[in-house]
């Protein structure tokens, strides 16, 4: 299985790094989904491809529950709710 994460921002205010998320099995790529937000703080000054590591780590997990919301027509999409 392939994964593809996007990041699409950082929030300075918030320390915050915004991240999409896709694989060989979603309907669309990582950039069309909704970001999630991953407090950068919790990486205790890990070098930025280190905490991109650790990130990615969590793809298969958040790439099932995008495939369960895509069965069910529930995904949030680019931050409005669509039938898929």
């Amino acid at each position: 299985m392939n994964y593809k994460i996007h990041i699409s921002g950082y929030v300075s205010k918030t320390n915050q790094l915004l991240v999409s998320f896709s694989s060989d099995e979603t309907k669309h790529d990582a950039k069309d989904y909704q970001s999630l937000a991953f407090d950068l703080s919790r990486f205790n000054g890990q070098d930025m491809p280190d905490v991109l590591k650790q990130i990615a780590r969590q793809a298969p997990n958040i790439c099932k529950e995008i495939k369960e919301e895509e069965k069910t027509n529930t995904l949030l999409f680019k931050e409005k709710k669509l039938n898929l």
